[in-house]
């Protein structure tokens, strides 16, 4: 059996980045998230790496929890954020 490598997920929080579970993010969280191998998500329509939460987890198709985003463009410059 293999164990499956979930991606990191953090919020902003009190000016800072905290790592949640995936099933705890909330509505207007904002959020980030880096996968296994430690590269930033990046949306391939506007490069976005920073994201609100507009709809809180729930289950997607075949029962994947999922989440809906509203970009807060941040694009990744050498594997670096730029502001």
């Amino acid at each position: 059996m293999t164990e499956e490598k979930l991606r990191k997920v953090e919020i902003l929080k009190d000016s800072k980045w905290q790592e949640v579970e995936f099933a705890k993010l909330e509505l207007d969280n904002t959020v980030r998230m880096f996968e296994p191998d430690g590269a930033p998500v990046c949306m391939e329509e506007d490069n976005s790496t920073m994201w609100k939460v507009t709809k809180a987890p729930y289950k997607g198709v075949n029962d994947v929890l999922t989440i809906e985003i509203e970009s807060l463009w941040r694009p990744v410059i050498d594997g670096k954020y730029k502001i």
